[in-house]
């Protein structure tokens, strides 16, 4: 029985890699199942679709593009009106308006129907990279939770998750690429906080050379096409009411430690030195990850995770960073502990929860699963780095480090 399982599910090595497509095979099928009702639902009642869709934002930043009215988009009451919704506001710098335009062509119906395939797409290519050669692994992670939360609110977390998976893992061995793909990142720059950091630690000087050029490049292309009004309206509105918009901290989608700790009753100071405290840890985590000695995958892993425990900004749609970031520890350590799995596996099931039950509570949940993970992560890194050298010295030769089946060599 225990072959024909093994048999059913591919090539899974160890018992925790063969539960761990178990779980990732029952989340798609939850969260498949959960997003199909929510659009068939509203076809059967004949009434329109409740769920968030935040589609209407990207349609008006296009059309502003195609018009040159860039800096229209920054005056959120004036945004709002022409979105055709009350919660939406627009927060990307106007180099992001240069990769949108081309979508201005098509109706806004078939605009939203490629952007949703593209979503498909890009979530594919993370599954490559994070996945390769396992076809089963990789439609697991296009239809796992994480990727189903950003197609049901149409939103561009799997584009960044993309951005940045893909430049980390081409950092070390096509360092130009890289540095494009991290310069396209600087669209969503509060996911670029920790990149810096993690590159110059490791001495990937090309990729950083690259990246830095790029995206000067990038923003004098925005200017000429655009003119230099819609960064002094981001600016402004940055300094003015978008700021109060988001320092209210009353966004149930917004998975920073600020907000959870406002959810728990803190103070808005103290939730700044919550906030404070995060990035301060995941800055020392993603330096000292990137130069230990592990496998590349988990310092990729680390970086990812560090990006999403602790941005200041960090939404409910962009956990395609985080789930990539599970896949990629997974590959490296497919030999993980019952424990370790399971809390590898409850990450990954967890953001199902958001489809049945977008409260405070689930919210504050959330965040102490993400805490425990955290921590957990930090002694997998720690006992990785100790455990292996030890046994090398004991054997009198060099072997291969933990997890040392590496991104690289798999290319």
């Amino acid at each position: 029985m225990h072959a024909a399982i093994r048999q059913l599910f591919g090539t899974a090595h160890t018992i925790p890699m063969l539960r761990f497509r178990i779980f990732l095979m029952l989340g798609a099928a939850l969260t498949l199942f959960v997003l199909t009702k929510s659009w068939i639902d509203p076809l059967v009642a004949g009434t329109e679709r409740t769920a968030p869709n935040d589609f209407p934002a990207f349609w008006t930043a296009i059309r502003a593009a195609i018009n040159l009215e860039a800096a229209a988009l920054y005056d959120a009451t004036s945004f709002r009106a022409t979105a055709g919704s009350e919660g939406l506001l627009w927060l990307y710098p106007p180099t992001f308006l240069l990769l949108l335009w081309p979508l201005g062509i098509l109706p806004e119906a078939t605009a939203q129907l490629v952007w949703l395939l593209l979503t498909l797409i890009c979530g594919g290519l993370v599954a490559r990279l994070v996945a390769p050669r396992d076809r089963l692994l990789q439609l697991g992670f296009v239809l796992g939770p994480a990727m189903m939360l950003t197609l049901h609110i149409s939103q561009a977390g799997a584009f960044f998750a993309c951005l940045m998976t893909a430049g980390l893992v081409f950092s070390r061995t096509r360092p130009i690429l890289a540095g494009l793909l991290i310069a396209l990142l600087t669209v969503k720059p509060q996911y670029g906080l920790f990149i810096p950091l993690f590159l110059v630690a490791a001495g990937h000087w090309r990729t950083v050379g690259t990246a830095c050029v790029a995206s000067i490049v990038l923003g004098l292309v925005s200017i000429a096409v655009y003119g230099i009004a819609p960064w002094q309206a981001m600016i402004e509105a940055m300094a003015g009411p978008t700021r109060a918009h988001l320092l209210e901290l009353n966004h149930i989608s917004l998975l920073s430690p600020a907000q959870a700790a406002r959810f728990a009753g803190f103070s808005a100071g103290a939730a700044a030195g919550v906030q404070g405290l995060f990035l301060t840890l995941g800055g020392i985590a993603v330096i000292a990850a990137a130069r230990a000695r592990l496998a590349y995958e988990l310092k990729i892993a680390a970086l990812l995770v560090a990006t999403a425990l602790a941005s200041p900004y960090f939404w409910l749609y962009d956990l395609v960073i985080l789930q990539a970031a599970l896949f990629l520890i997974l590959r490296a350590r497919p030999d993980l502990r019952p424990a370790g799995e399971y809390l590898v596996c409850a990450m990954l099931l967890a953001p199902a929860a958001f489809f049945l039950d977008m409260t405070q509570t689930t919210h504050l949940l959330y965040a102490g699963l993400r805490a425990a993970f955290a921590g957990w992560l930090i002694w997998l890194m720690l006992e990785t780095r100790e455990k292996k050298p030890r046994a090398d010295q004991r054997r009198g030769q060099t072997l291969p480090r933990a997890g040392q089946a590496v991104l690289m060599k798999d290319r």
